[in-house]
Order: C-alpha cells, then structure tokens, then sequence
C-alpha cells in the first residue's frame, strides 16, 4: 500500500486532536497519487475511478479536506486495516496494484510491513503536536523529493520514500515476500 501523510517539522501530524495544517493544492495532489487526477489537473469520470480502483481511501476524520470529491475517496472508520485486508485478497491487488491511503488521525506502526511507499508532505514549519509519524524513515529509501507551491504555504516539501526490502526485491526482478 502507499501511505501518504502531512507532518510538521519534527514529524508531528495532529496537535489536541486538530490536524497540523491542511492546504488545497495538497489534497489535489493527494488525488494525484491515488489515480484520480490525471497530471494536467483533470480528474478521471468517476466510473473510471471505480472501475479501475483509483480512489484515495481516508478516514472520516479527513473527509472534509475533500469536499466534493466523494466519488474519489472511500470513506472507513480505519483505512489502514481495510486496505491491508483488501490488498491481501483482492486479485486486482495481488497482481500488482496498490491502494493509497491518506493517513492524520491513525497509528502507521500495526501496518508498517504493508507500506511499500510513503509520501510525507512536509510543512517546513514547527507546530505544536502531540502525535507524530509513528514508523523508522530508515526502513525506507528516499526516492524523490520536490516542492510543492502550497495554496496556504508558499513551499511544501513532497518526499516520497519507498521500502529498503521493496526496492531491493524489485531490482532484483521478484516480488516482496511480506
């Protein structure tokens, strides 16, 4: 599954139960991630979406950042689990698909052995939190990272990372065995 997430400075994610900060631009390119929004900023038709299961699962906790846009999410109590079982046992999955998944409000760690790519978006700014990214960025290798023109930030930081095992396994031709 890819994950991705927002994290302040230090790697807070959500300060007394608010998200850190939020930004359009980001939740567009959330979209993005997930198949949805074609890269000249077009989102596909919604059967499209369904039919080839580009959608971003969320928690009900995000689902505000992504007013409008119900027919490009799937929308359960924990994402994380439900993509790992589905992932697990949807043929769609097992032949190389992958879900993504947006992540504020839940624990990465229980699912971190089925996170094959993380996406942090970086607020280059300290807030207060009091949770923050719960899994070792050293199981992973960054892959890419750019800036984002933010709508509320002038410069977002996207770093996408992709699992150590993962990346070895696939220059080597064979599948992850996890």
């Amino acid at each position: 599954m890819k994950v991705l997430i927002c994290v302040e400075e230090r790697g807070g994610t959500l300060f007394n139960g608010r998200r850190t900060s939020s930004d359009r631009n980001v939740s567009r390119d959330m979209l993005r991630e997930a198949g949805s929004l074609l890269p000249e900023g077009k989102l596909l038709s919604p059967e499209a979406v369904m039919a080839e299961g580009k959608r971003l699962w969320i928690s009900p906790f995000s689902k505000k950042l992504f007013r409008g846009k119900g027919d490009y999410l799937v929308i359960v109590d924990d994402p994380l689990k439900e993509a790992q079982e589905d992932e697990a046992h949807d043929k769609r999955f097992m032949s190389g698909q992958t879900i993504t998944v947006f992540v504020e409000d839940l624990p990465l760690a229980p699912y971190e052995k089925s996170i094959h790519e993380l996406v942090l978006y970086r607020w280059n700014r300290t807030y207060p939190f009091d949770r923050k990214l719960d899994i070792d960025l050293d199981q992973y290798r960054l892959a890419e990272k750019t800036e984002l023109a933010g709508f509320s930030h002038d410069i977002i930081t996207k770093e996408r990372y992709i699992r150590k095992k993962d990346s070895a396994d696939s220059e080597k031709g064979g599948a992850a065995d996890e």
